[in-house]
């Protein structure tokens, strides 16, 4: 997978998804992680429709951890993080508006 900058831009960065008893909080853990596609695709969603994304909130929004989590709070979660991501990457002047 070829590394941009909004993915570099990861590195660091708190998660933003941060399910309850889920989330690790840990900064080193953090990658972006792409909205509604699996990595293997190979149509992958653009990188700003992606969140900052912890490894352990990754597995259960991606279902390779089983939680109790609805699919409707998945999905409430991972938007709420993808608009957050966004605004970071506004900040951060990787996504320009004009």
């Amino acid at each position: 997978m070829k590394q941009t900058k909004i993915t570099k831009s990861a590195k660091g960065e708190d998660c933003s998804v941060r399910l309850p008893t889920i989330c690790s909080f840990d900064n080193d853990k953090t990658i972006l992680a792409h909205i509604g596609t699996s990595f293997s695709a190979p149509n992958r969603a653009h990188d700003f429709h992606a969140c900052y994304c912890c490894s352990d909130c990754h597995d259960v929004v991606d279902n390779r951890v089983k939680s109790d989590f609805s699919s409707e709070d998945l999905l409430t979660a991972v938007t709420d993080a993808m608009m957050e991501t966004q605004n970071k990457l506004i900040a951060k002047g990787l996504v320009i508006i004009k």
